[in-house]
């Protein structure tokens, strides 16, 4: 059975990530078909860099977070990436984390 950790506010925490949004956007960019593991629960995953296609980021760069059979988990943006939670309230700390 999963743990459910608490529903919390959009940028809600910090993180110290080891790279700039810029640096992992650019380097899961340069590698696509890496697969990561994430810090918390040893699960894989996937990264890919992309621009969002609709909504009111239309345009921006985005991280979006899948697992291996490409199921999208979370997206993180430039505004969330130092923080535990994105603009959406989905956690994402893990996943930077382990990039």
């Amino acid at each position: 059975m999963a743990i459910r950790k608490p529903t919390r506010p959009p940028h809600f925490g910090r993180t110290r990530p080891r790279f700039t949004f810029a640096t992992a956007y650019r380097r899961i960019a340069a590698n696509p078909a890496r697969i990561f593991r994430t810090t918390g629960n040893r699960r894989r995953f996937k990264a890919t860099a992309q621009r969002a296609i609709r909504g009111r980021r239309q345009g921006q760069q985005v991280i979006v977070f899948r697992t291996p059979a490409g199921l999208e988990r979370a997206r993180a943006y430039s505004c969330c990436w130092s923080c535990r939670t994105n603009c959406n309230r989905t956690y994402v700390d893990c996943y930077v984390l382990a990039l």
